[in-house]
């Protein structure tokens, strides 16, 4: 009988996750049988892996260190392989957390004649393999797409580990889960009106406030998902209350979260995944929530629990609705990552090799903002790369748009209204470097090749090696937009604005030209802590451009020699929060008027025309504070 081969993993390979997933072959032809895997460099309990039809998966626990397993097929043969895992301790961690309301009875949804366990055993070692599981399978998915086995690292600590019902919980790093007690009560958390399938529920309504000033690591920059334990399924109003299926977040908290309604159909140990994972029982729907007609049976309510819970959590990393896979709706079949056979109502799906693990994986999207993010991060990454050098710019010329960044572009993407991302190009193959600089043809003829466009708004973003991204949201009207003749100057282009323009007030448009024949005398600045609110620019010949709010805080630029714009670097969000303006004088001296305003917002993005053009004014709007502000340029 052929030794066990092992399709994913060489020989010595280094890792960085605690549960490695493998998959191969063992023995010939069809039919059922079985695969004995060991760690005999750790005392982690050898576990039994279902092999069907000669193909098998294994979920294989590590040590730090050299792991070597030892792989023996039911029916004869056997293979030795060693492995080294070494934790990244040096990237940031997702942290996990269950949020529990103020008078939590601190139980969850179970289906009739479920064995209800205390919550410590119970929940804890579910969402503790969970997220070992959601390790393991990041880890896979950037293999396969060539990013080595990159993955995030979970918030860790020296505990009774339970990822083996075997072990008699023998003290390991293992991961931690925090408890936060939230500031609703259950009723509060359970109002219908909150509910994922109401309309009203927003983030700002439904995710629960810890009691307490959080301590770490939630006052760091932190990745966390969120367990709502006190969600709950409602028969009668056919409603899961106190659940929501949400990722994202601002400042320094990133969070992705998801209810506790189906956690029952959740393996609390490696023994228990095949059970759970391959179980057809019918839902009862008097007990146990049928998420979105989804969960008709139980191990549906495992993917639909564990991997849209996944999916919010991607969210939490910065991730987007993708074409297709689990940030789609691809967790409908996240079983099939685990599993080489799936049950079904129409019999068996086997054996489940890679191509058939359809909806079960990252897209190729997904995978390149997360090979740049800073919990992905390996070793021998270059970590020079800083969010604060700003994220992307666009700049329309004739057909093209554009887009520059400071720190290097890896991702194109076009998105055609209601049918999402449609055609993308990432900067990522090889050794392709990423560019600084890219030209994007947005002619008739490109706009009218995305099949269904017609009448459809059509988007472009571009995504940065910092994970700074920005966004067209209507190509064909930037681009009519774009360009404007003006008498003494000729054709001249616009650049996308910085600032969203939600200051309040009266909004007022601006524009103020440079290079009409005067020379510029000198620029006051007004600002306050927290933004730009105004400017006042003089010329040579006595005439002047005055736009904005003229606040107290007021610092003078004065020119006493030609100078021409060279670039702007601005900070803004709602609105613009400050900016350095950079001239160049006619001796090649740079002047700089130094940090005029707040420092808050998002950037700082640096506003400077495509090589061969030159900035012949600013334009924006104004409100409270200047709202927006954009370059005016023109090309040789």
């Amino acid at each position: 009988m052929p030794a066990p081969s092992i399709t994913n993993l060489l020989p010595n390979e280094t890792v960085h996750q605690r549960l490695l997933l493998i998959y191969g072959t063992a023995g010939v032809g069809l039919g059922d049988s079985s695969l004995n895997v060991r760690n005999i460099s750790t005392t982690y309990p050898a576990q039994s892996f279902r092999c069907t039809d000669s193909h098998w998966k294994a979920l294989v626990p590590l040590d730090p260190g050299k792991n070597r397993l030892v792989l023996e097929h039911s029916l004869g043969g056997k293979t030795e392989i060693d492995v080294v895992y070494i934790p990244l301790l040096q990237n940031p961690p997702l942290v996990l957390a269950v949020l529990v309301a103020k008078d939590s009875p601190m139980v969850f949804d179970i289906p009739d004649g479920g064995e209800r366990l205390p919550f410590e055993y119970d929940v804890i070692r579910k969402f503790r393999l969970a997220a070992y599981m959601w390790q393991a399978f990041t880890a896979e998915q950037m293999w396969r797409h060539g990013f080595g086995r990159r993955t995030f690292r979970l918030d860790e600590t020296w505990l009774p580990d339970t990822l083996s019902n075997k072990d008699n919980e023998t003290l390991r790093t293992t991961a931690r889960v925090h408890v936060v007690r939230t500031d609703l009560s259950v009723a509060e958390l359970r109002d219908i009106e909150l509910a994922q399938q109401k309309a009203t529920q927003t983030a700002d309504n439904v995710v629960p406030t810890p009691t307490q000033a959080p301590g770490p690591p939630f006052d760091q920059q932190c990745y966390v998902a969120g367990l709502i334990l006190d969600s709950t399924w409602d028969p009668d109003r056919r409603a899961i209350l106190g659940h929501a299926a949400l990722g994202g977040g601002q400042g320094h908290m990133r969070l992705g979260i998801f209810g506790s309604h189906l956690i029952h159909a959740w393996p609390s140990s490696l023994e228990d995944i095949d059970r759970c994972l391959l179980d057809v029982t019918p839902n009862d729907i008097r007990r146990t929530a049928n998420d979105n007609g989804e969960t008709d049976v139980a191990y549906k309510s495992f993917c639909i629990g564990s991997g849209a819970f996944l999916h919010e959590v991607g969210h939490a990393f910065g991730l987007i609705h993708s074409p297709s896979g689990l940030m789609r709706r691809g967790f409908n079949h996240f079983n099939r990552t685990f599993m080489p056979v799936e049950n079904t109502a129409r019999g068996q799906v086997r054996p489940i090799t890679v191509d058939l693990e359809d909806g079960s994986h990252w897209h190729r999207i997904d995978t390149v903002r997360l090979r740049y993010h800073p919990c992905f991060r390996h070793l021998n990454d270059d970590t020079s790369v800083q969010r604060e050098l700003g994220g992307p710019c666009f700049y329309p010329i004739n057909n093209h748009i554009i887009a520059r960044s400071p720190t290097g572009i890896i991702l194109v993407e076009w998105e055609v209204e209601g049918l999402g991302v449609v055609s993308w190009r990432d900067f990522t193959h090889g050794d392709l470097v990423e560019p600084f600089e890219y030209a994007i043809s947005c002619d008739e003829a490109v706009l009218k090749s995305f099949n269904g466009s017609s009448q459809r708004k059509i988007s472009l973003s571009v995504t940065s090696t910092n994970q700074q991204s920005a966004r067209i949201d209507d190509v064909e009207s930037f681009r009519q937009n774009a360009s404007l003749h003006i008498e003494g100057f000729g054709t001249v282009f616009k650049s996308q604005t910085v600032g969203h323009g939600n200051s309040g007030g009266t909004n007022h448009d601006f524009t103020i030209w440079f290079n009409k024949g005067h020379d510029l005398s000198s620029i006051v600045f007004y600002s306050g802590e927290h933004y730009l609110s105004g400017l006042d620019c003089m010329f040579s010949d006595g005439s002047r451009e005055r736009i904005g709010r003229h606040d107290r805080n007021r610092s003078e630029m004065l020119f006493n020699k030609r100078a021409i714009l060279k670039h702007l670097i601005v900070r803004a969000g709602w609105w613009v929060d400050g900016c350095e303006m950079v001239f160049l004088g006619a001796d090649g001296e740079e002047m700089c008027s130094g940090w005029q305003g707040g420092s808050g917002g998002n950037g700082p993005f640096r506003l400077e025309p495509p090589a061969r053009c030159r900035i012949v004014g600013i334009f924006g709007n104004t409100g409270h504070h200047i709202d927006r502000l954009g370059i005016i340029y023109q090309c040789d």
